[in-house]
Order: C-alpha cells, then sequence, then structure tokens
C-alpha cells in the first residue's frame, strides 16, 4: 500500500509561506520607519543631503555623459558657485537682515502692548498679552537685576541657546559632507541595490521604481525652485510696499514653502507688521485698509505666479494627490515626526499611491475574482 501523503504544509520553511512574509517585511518596514523617527534629529542632515543630491542627480548625470566631466568634479564646481553666490548675497543683504532681526527684538514689547489696546477687550487674553509683554522686558534685564535669583533658569536657556545653536552648526556642517557623498556615489548605490532585486521581480519593480522617482525628483526638484522663488519675491514685494522686516519674513514665508501651503503662515504676519507699523507712525483709518490690502497682493500675485506660471513650467505631472490627500498628509507626517515628517509626507504618500496601484490592487482584484 501506498504512503499517505503529507500535507504541504509540512514541507514548508516560514519564509515560504506568504501570509508570513507578507507579515515579515510590513513587520521591517515598520521598524525601519520607528527607527527613522525616533532618530529624526540625527537623521535631519543625511535626509536634506540626500533630497539634495537626488535633485541634483540629473544634472550631474549630464555633465557626465556629455562632457564626460566627473561627478566629484560638478559637485566641486557647484559648491564654489555657491560659497561665491552666499558670500555676495551675505555682503549685500547680510547687515539688512541683521538688522531687521534687531529691530524686531527691540519693537516686539511694544508691538505687543499696542495689540492689546487696539484689539484686546477681554481680560483673559489681554493679561496673556501683558504677561508676554512683562517676560519679554524682564527677560531683557534679567541677568543685570536679578542675576542671582535667575542663575539657573539663566543657565537653563543658554544651555537651550547653545544646543540650538550646536545643532545648526552640525546641520550645515554634515549637510555638505552628504551631498557631496550621495551626489558622488549616486549611480554606484543605485546599481548595488539592483542587484539585490530578486530576478524574477526585477523588471516589475524597476518600472515600478521608476514611476515613483519620476513623481517624487519631480516633486522635490519642484519646491526647491518654488521656495527660491518665494524668498526672492516675497522679501521684494513686501519690502516695496513697506512691510516691515521684509528680507527676514520672506526668507522665513519662503523656506515655509518647502511644504505645501505653508507659506500662507507669512500672509497674516506681514499684514499684522504692516498694521503695527502704521499704527505705531500716528496712521489714520483710510491708511490702515492699505496696510491690510498691499501685503495681500504681494502675497496673491506671487501665489498665482507659482501655480500657473512656475509649477507648470518645472513640472509636467504632478503627485496625482488630492489636495484632502495631501493637507491629511502633512498633518499625519507633522504630528508623528514632526519637520522631518512635514518633509517626507507628501513624497511618502505619491510612492504609497503608486505602490498600491501597482501591487496592492491587483492582488485584491484578483483575490476578490477568485472568491467569485
Amino acid at each position: 500500500m501506498n504512503e499517505p501523503s503529507t500535507s504541504n504544509w509540512d514541507d514548508k520553511h516560514l519564509w515560504q509561506i506568504a501570509f508570513i512574509r507578507d507579515l515579515f517585511w510590513f513587520g521591517l518596514i515598520f521598524a525601519f520607519l520607528w527607527c527613522c523617527i525616533y532618530l529624526r534629529d540625527v537623521l535631519l542632515p543625511v535626509l536634506v543631503g540626500f533630497g539634495l543630491a537626488y535633485a541634483l542627480n540629473p544634472a550631474l548625470e549630464l555633465f557626465n555623459r556629455r562632457w564626460n566631466v566627473p561627478r566629484y568634479v560638478t559637485l566641486a564646481i557647484l559648491y564654489v558657485l555657491i560659497v561665491l553666490i552666499i558670500a555676495g548675497v551675505g555682503f549685500f543683504l547680510g547687515p539688512i537682515f541683521v538688522e531687521e532681526a534687531e529691530q524686531f527684538a527691540d519693537k516686539l514689547p511694544g508691538q505687543i502692548d499696542q495689540l492689546k489696546q487696539t484689539f484686546v477687550s477681554s481680560e483673559p487674553l489681554g493679561g496673556t498679552l501683558q504677561k508676554a509683554k512683562e517676560s519679554l522686558e524682564q527677560s531683557k534685564g534679567s541677568l543685570a537685576s536679578s542675576a542671582t535669583q535667575k542663575l539657573g533658569d539663566g543657565f537653563g536657556w543658554l544651555a537651550r541657546v547653545v544646543g540650538v545653536t550646536g545643532y545648526v552648526l552640525f546641520c550645515l556642517l554634515t549637510i555638505p559632507i552628504f551631498l557631496f557623498y550621495f551626489g558622488w556615489q549616486f549611480a554606484e548605490t543605485k546599481d548595488l541595490l539592483k542587484s539585490f532585486i530578486p530576478s524574477r521581480y526585477r523588471e516589475s519593480t524597476l518600472d515600478m521604481l521608476s514611476k515613483m522617482d519620476k513623481v517624487v525628483g519631480q516633486y522635490i526638484r519642484g519646491r526647491i525652485i518654488c521656495s527660491l522663488f518665494q524668498i526672492v519675491f516675497y522679501s521684494a514685494g513686501w519690502a516695496l510696499v513697506g512691510v516691515p522686516y521684509a528680507l527676514v519674513l520672506g526668507t522665513v514665508t519662503g523656506i515655509l514653502g518647502t511644504i505645501p501651503w505653508a507659506a500662507g503662515l507669512g500672509w497674516p504676519v506681514a499684514m499684522l507688521l504692516a498694521y503695527l507699523d502704521i499704527v505705531q507712525g500716528g496712521g489714520g483709518e483710510s491708511v490702515l485698509l492699505w496696510a491690510f490690502f498691499w501685503p495681500s497682493v504681494v502675497y496673491f500675485t506671487v501665489q498665482i505666479l507659482e501655480n500657473y506660471v512656475l509649477e507648470p513650467w518645472i513640472q509636467s505631472s504632478q503627485t496625482s494627490l488630492g489636495p484632502i490627500t495631501i493637507i491629511v498628509a502633512i498633518l499625519i507626517g507633522g504630528s508623528v515626526a514632526g519637520f522631518f515628517g512635514l518633509l517626507l509626507a507628501v513624497p511618502i504618500a505619491g510612492s504609497g499611491k503608486i505602490l498600491f496601484q501597482e501591487v496592492i490592487f491587483p492582488r485584491l482584484e484578483n483575490w476578490a475574482n477568485h472568491e467569485e
């Protein structure tokens, strides 16, 4: 008599079972993302360096392919140009930037007092603004008036300032290093990663990754160009209509522009600063209307130029995500990983959509048809 056949499950290892294998990959991806979030302060310069290298990779490949210029030579030339541009801009605009920042710090207590007198009629909010004003005034003279009492707070404040300053310096020093390394070794690293893809899945995986590369690359390069555009035009436009601290405000607003719609935070600030400047100068109600009108004209003009002229020119296709999806992705990314998550939210969401369209949805359709 023949031996009874054993079940197929008895002949399989755990890694041969599709369900277990899928769980393992999902767990590995989750663990990787958790480590990235936990180490986000350390990984932020790495991420920025890789993102810049990724954005510059087409130009590096073009110079290498057409004129046979080594990638590290192109990067070195780029570094020299960046240093010259920063030195030139700093020479002409650096003193203005520092002067505006100092004026803002000096006038801030008086502007808080003006806000309290003009807008606030309720006692709770008025008391809050008054406490903020007193705190600012006390902080300016705390070392001179109460050095002994405030010694512990002073050291704590100093430690925070030193920590933030040290982290900023760390990022400024390490980002160029990571950019140079990733830009130099980008092609070799890409070829190495391709070799780890199983041969039977290589063609479909590379096709999916090329679609993700197109979407993410256009998004990153587009946001960098749009951010530089916003820095120049917000600063120049608000300075032209008389908004105080236009260079500082335009620079901050343009940097926020790397995150979709975050530049809108600069619009109400510009109106508020223009209003306070006119009120402190003794302007009448008819003049105050211009404090809200002209900063708004500048903001919406820049937005129209960006959305209808610049973005269609630099991006032939978008992430194909709806506005609600982008907002939800940004909120989730910011709440989970802070600024690190804000930077990655839209690229991850766009790549996730392609992953669902190329891999998950077809499998779900096959499963549903098989069940029928």
